[in-house]
């Protein structure tokens, strides 16, 4: 192999500056990395976390409003008249939440 004579400011430049270049295309591709992670995080922050916080809100509904009206319309502190109308409006509010709730998902059918 023949030596290369180079100067000791361009073998100490060549020294630095291919460390230096490797450090920036490693930088790089960790940012992509993190780029990606985050993506992935946020997708199922989308289609995980958010559907399961209005499903928790569903069942609330569901046990506040329709069992809550039933006892009461069952005990007599509320007419059935009543109990149905509570009944009926939890149904529309549930059905608006659930539908609001696998529309915006980007989840697969078969996931839905």
């Amino acid at each position: 192999m023949p030596k290369l004579n180079l100067k000791l400011s361009q073998r100490l430049a060549t020294a630095f500056s291919v460390p230096l270049a490797l450090l920036v295309f490693m930088g790089i591709v960790a940012l992509d990395g993190i780029r990606t992670t985050n993506q992935g995080l946020e997708t199922v922050y989308q289609d995980r976390v958010i559907p399961l916080q209005q499903l928790k809100a569903i069942a609330d509904g569901y046990a506040v409003l329709v069992i809550d009206a039933v006892n009461k319309a069952n005990g007599g502190s509320m007419s059935a008249e009543q109990a149905l109308q509570s009944v009926q409006e939890a149904e529309s509010l549930i059905a608006a939440r659930w539908g609001s709730t696998w529309r915006r998902s980007s989840l697969r059918p078969s996931r839905r």
